[in-house]
This record gives structure tokens, sequence and C-alpha cells, in this order.
């Protein structure tokens, strides 16, 4: 990478709107984490070429990192217009979609993509996710199935498996993919989320309770966890703290 950087920074001291240099050293920065540099070297490169396809869903997914989603949004649109339609440009896209809350023009942007590339990892987990949100469970359950045989050890994956399980009142069998999830990533703040959510279900809430504590350990501040935390509390009949939780 330091021989790259070398040669793409020879290359612009000698032509400072060459798109191939400006293109591929903000690459090297995105993976360096400089992305301020990086979006204003592809920012550079899309002057001289506004069309190009890959430029653009690069800008968008750096765009993405740093949580700037609707101008994410518009480069990767930008993107599917003007050039081949990728299927890793349509899940990036739906990934943003989803994030905005809104969950049908994402799954729409999922299946394009499976329709391009139908053992696209991400898109299958994706949409499976989208599915369970529309309640479709038995096509959710496939694709997450679909993505497991590309990928058994998908945290993610099991995480989406389980929660369609569980929102099916299928609880040991939710239970068993979020044990294989932990034993693969024991500090998954989702899936010890979902876990303690199924525990509750179970009327187990001392178990949930024990797994809601370790995922706020991770993301102190999610609202569903907390609110769970509190449910927890009161079936335990700690009702000073549960109120707390909900304040």
């Amino acid at each position: 990478m330091g021989e790259a950087e070398r040669l793409y920074s020879q290359i612009l001291r000698m032509d400072g709107r060459n798109f191939f240099a400006c293109h591929m050293l903000g690459i090297l920065r995105a993976q360096q984490g400089r992305t301020g540099e990086a979006l204003d070297l592809i920012g550079a490169a899309l002057k001289v070429n506004p069309d190009a396809t890959e430029a653009l869903s690069n800008y968008g997914n750096i765009l993405t990192s740093q949580g700037r989603l609707l101008e994410a949004l518009a480069a990767f649109d930008r993107a599917l217009q003007v050039g081949q339609p990728f299927a890793e440009t349509h899940t990036n896209r739906a990934n943003i979609l989803w994030a905005l809350q809104r969950p049908q023009e994402a799954l729409s942007g999922y299946l394009a993509a499976l329709r391009l590339k139908p053992n696209l990892l991400e898109a299958l987990i994706g949409s499976a996710n989208v599915l369970r949100h529309f309640k479709r469970f038995d096509e959710s359950l496939a694709n997450s199935e679909r993505a497991l045989a590309l990928k058994p050890d998908s945290v993610e994956a099991l995480n989406n498996r389980g929660a369609t399980l569980s929102e099916s009142r299928r609880y040991k069998e939710a239970l068993a993919c979020y044990d294989k999830a932990l034993a693969i990533r024991p500090d998954s703040a989702p899936v010890l989320r979902n876990r303690g959510a199924t525990l509750l279900a179970l009327n187990q809430p001392a178990q949930a309770l024990a797994d809601l504590d370790r995922a706020l350990s991770i993301e102190p501040d999610n609202a569903e966890a907390i609110s769970n935390r509190g449910i927890a509390l009161s079936h335990l009949r700690r009702f000073d703290e549960a109120l707390a939780a909900y304040a």
C-alpha cells in the first residue's frame, strides 16, 4: 500500500486531474481510515468523470461510513442510473433505505440485487431482516438458511434466523441460533438483545436480565434493550429499578 500511495501521489503531482490516480488514492485513503481525504479525492475524480459507476459506489460507501445517509443514497442512485446495475450497489442502497426506515424500498433493492447475484450474502441477510419486518416469516427463514449455507458462521444470518424463529414462537430453536452466534462472537450486542427478548417470552426473567445487561455494557444507549430490561426487572419484582429503566 505504501508503494501504491507513492505512485498515485507522483501521478497526481504530474496531473492533478488524473481520474484513475484520484479514485485509487481515495480508495487507499479510505482503507487507511482517512475518510475526509478519501471523499475529497474521489470527489475530484467524479468532477473529471461524473458518471463513473465504481467511483460513485465507492463515494457512497464512504459517505455511509460517515453516517451521511442521504448523500450516500444520492450517490448510489446516480450509480444505478448511469451505469451497469451491480448487485452490490443495489444492496448498499437497500441498507441505507432500511436504516432510513423505508422498508418497502429496501426490500425492492435487496430483491433486485438477488436477481443479479442470487448468492450475494449481504443481500440475503438484508432481505431476511426486512421480510421478517413484514411478517413474511417463511421467506425470511429461507433467505437466512441460504445465507448460512454460504457462510455457516455468519453471526448476522444466525441472529436473523433466531429473531424470525422467535417471532414465530419457536423459542427453543431461536435460542439454539443465538447460542451458535454467541459461540462465534460472544460480545454481539444484537444477539444478546434478541436472546434476552426470547428468554422473556419464555418467562425466564433472570436469564433475560443477564443477557440484556451484557448487551447494554456494549451498547449502553439501546432503547429496546433498556425497555426489555425494565420488563425483566418488573417480573423479578424489582420495581424501582424497572421504573428507572423505563424512565
